[in-house]
């Protein structure tokens, strides 16, 4: 974030928020971050097709029908990329907490990293309600859930990631104490996962 001198004198330059960027972070995982965010709308994008099916908007994933179009997942499948980024500034955020000694350091961690989550996600929520009231009122019953839960989709992630955060001091922990152990368990939950998937069919595992 720039300095209240840059925001003060509008200045807002490349150059000049580079060297407004505090010593203390890390911009090639601050690089990471934004490379992910931006492929997953870029991709959200160019590879759904969405349109209007059997009464509900449907947004397939073309990736399957199209030969050779898997490859591609190898440069745009960026969410390991982004949760790993991620774990690393949950860590730097409880590490920051840490040293200050606060009181309640996890309630203060949750405060801190949950609220850059929910605030925009709150925005993108009120603008659909906005949408489905105003729907409502001209057409009398339909309402915006009936475009089925691809509305929703894009916000698994952030569930998913807000159980990462939640979880952040405990894993940090175990990673300070036992970090072989923890990346072997970490391991070895992504292959009981992967062969729960696509052994047995299992496809919440996924």
């Amino acid at each position: 974030m720039p300095s209240t001198s840059v925001a003060a004198s509008g200045d807002l330059s490349i150059d000049a928020l580079v060297d407004a960027t505090p010593d203390h972070r890390d911009r090639v995982v601050d690089f990471f971050r934004a490379v992910s965010i931006a492929v997953v709308v870029l991709w959200h994008w160019t590879f759904s097709i969405t349109h209007w099916r059997d009464g509900a908007l449907r947004m397939p994933n073309p990736i399957g029908d199209v030969p050779g179009l898997w490859a591609a997942t190898w440069l745009l499948q960026v969410m390991p990329l982004f949760f790993l980024v991620g774990g690393y500034a949950n860590l730097a955020a409880w590490e920051a907490i840490m040293s200050r000694r606060v009181e309640a350091p996890v309630r203060a961690f949750w405060r801190k990293r949950f609220s850059r989550l929910v605030r925009p996600v709150s925005v993108y929520l009120a603008c659909w309600l906005v949408v489905d009231l105003a729907w409502r009122v001209s057409d009398g019953h339909r309402s915006v859930l009936e475009w089925g839960m691809v509305v929703f989709i894009p916000l698994w992630f952030l569930g998913v990631y807000c159980a990462v955060v939640a979880v952040a001091p405990l894993t940090a922990e175990l990673h300070r104490r036992w970090p072989v152990v923890s990346l072997a368990g970490l391991a070895g939950g992504i292959a009981v996962a992967d062969v729960a998937r696509f052994r047995f069919g299992v496809g919440w595992a996924g």
